[in-house]
């Protein structure tokens, strides 16, 4: 194909193009009343070139359609036909734009060339670490100011007017701009004792935290009715107690949640917090979106039940067991026996290292060779200790006084259950092996053999 022949064949593409979006420019010019000639010269000033031939039939025939209305004016040198909107064109006209607002978009992105999403990808992060620290009051409109001078920096720094700004330009600004903390500081962000960055995962744990503890206390709640005959003093104190159970675990496990995520705001060692006034690299926000970068959800939630667990077993062992409601009250029959005091200290040692590290993850955002090797490490210590659970003598005990009291019809005698409830932790401390194996060798294949490399470029 010869020059001439294509540049031929792209000037008839446009004027396809240009009929596509001729009824749309008409209509929006059509706002006060104009003449053919009129309308024409005015489309022309804007850059839409409208022939005669094809702009008066459209007329006439979007006036037959009712999105036009016309009069003849004769109070000038001659008699010209004026066209307007009516009322129906209006009402046209303004879905219309919506709908070519959602077109331009389409397309936008359909001819946005690899390099330049990624740079929208680069500012689109930096305002989002922007959000997190700002407070829930006007952060959208403080967003939309931010956006703003932004782009106009962008624009201005530009190199190439007209063209899309170079990934350089693009960090240069950032840079300039400050880190994300230190921008959404100078807008109104505070210290908090839970920062908005942990706030909802805070408010999430919280709630989950709550309904369950709500959960078990109505169940005994339920138990305590069902147990009773009648209504009496004694079923009156059953539900009293209850009622005083469940508003003191709630309080201990708001406590416990809140300090929780206190301990994750504020005791972050400052060599690894990003300094307000730190150098700041741009870059940093393509490495946090590596496939391997942490959720924080999850961390929250290992972090608030690790520490709960360690209260468990370190502070309320006797509480851990089979609870019950006979002619006394409630009662507790702990089923954990001496054997397992002697894996309490291996317990504790690795909950700890796992809370360590996760405190380590959330402030890297992303699991490094470090994270990595930690993780491995605890593994094997998990499995150690489970495996000298699994090899030892029984753990579980449950006494054959505290059976016979408990209300249930059953042949069973004490020695099958305590047979069934071992058997039970031995099957589960089996799959926890496993799935520490599969774990560890996950991690060890993508950290190390993998090599895998948490850096992003743009492509240039």
């Amino acid at each position: 194909m010869t020059g001439d022949t294509l540049t031929e064949q792209t000037q008839n593409l446009v004027q396809e193009l240009r009929r596509g979006v001729i009824v749309l420019a008409v209509l929006s010019q059509l706002h006060t009343e104009q003449y053919g000639y009129s309308l024409m010269k005015c489309l022309e000033d804007q850059g839409m070139l409208v022939d005669q031939g094809t702009l008066y039939p459209l007329l006439r025939r979007m006036e037959e359609q009712g999105l036009l209305e016309s009069n003849w004016r004769t109070d000038t040198s001659r008699p010209r036909r004026y066209y307007v909107l009516s009322s129906f064109g209006s009402q046209v006209l303004s879905e219309m734009k919506i709908e070519w607002g959602r077109i331009k978009t389409t397309v936008d992105i359909l001819l946005e060339t690899k390099k330049e999403k990624q740079i929208m990808k680069l500012l689109e992060l930096y305002l989002d670490k922007i959000r997190q620290n700002l407070p829930q009051r006007n952060r959208e409109d403080i967003l939309k100011e931010i956006r703003s001078t932004l782009m106009d920096m962008i624009e201005d720094r530009n190199p190439n007017p007209g063209a899309a700004a170079d990934d350089e330009t693009v960090k240069e600004v950032l840079r300039e701009f400050g880190s994300p903390r230190k921008v959404a500081i100078q807008f109104g962000a505070h210290n908090y004792l839970i920062g908005p960055q942990l706030f909802p995962a805070y408010l999430q744990v919280l709630r989950i935290v709550l309904l369950i503890v709500g959960a078990l206390n109505v169940i005994g709640l339920i138990v305590a009715i069902v147990n009773q005959t009648g209504f009496d003093s004694g079923m009156l104190e059953a539900i009293l107690e209850v009622v005083g159970s469940l508003m003191s675990s709630l309080f201990m496990a708001f406590g416990i949640v809140t300090l929780s995520f206190a301990g994750i705001e504020r005791t972050t060692p400052d060599e690894m917090k990003v300094k307000i006034n730190q150098d700041w690299n741009p870059e940093d926000l393509l490495k946090e979106e590596d496939h391997d970068r942490v959720k924080v959800v999850e961390l929250a939630f290992e972090i608030t039940f690790s520490m709960i667990f360690l209260v468990l077993i370190n502070f309320f062992l006797d509480k851990i067991g089979i609870y019950f409601f006979d002619s006394g009250g409630w009662v507790s029959s702990p089923i954990l026996n001496e054997n397992f005091l002697r894996y309490i200290p291996a317990i504790t040692i690795y909950v700890i290292l796992d809370i360590a590290l996760d405190l380590y993850l959330l402030n890297k955002g992303v699991w490094d060779k470090m994270a990595t090797g930690a993780r491995v490490l605890i593994n094997f210590l998990k499995m150690a200790v489970n495996f000298a659970i699994l090899a030892g003598p029984a753990i579980l005990t449950l006494q054959a006084a505290d059976w016979q009291r408990i209300s249930i019809d059953s042949t069973l005698t004490v020695d099958t259950i305590n047979h069934y409830m071992n058997l039970g932790v031995r099957f589960l401390l089996g799959l926890a092996i496993f799935g520490l194996v599969v774990e560890t060798i996950k991690r060890i294949y993508v950290g190390f053999i993998k090599g895998h490399n948490a850096h992003i470029e743009i492509d240039a």
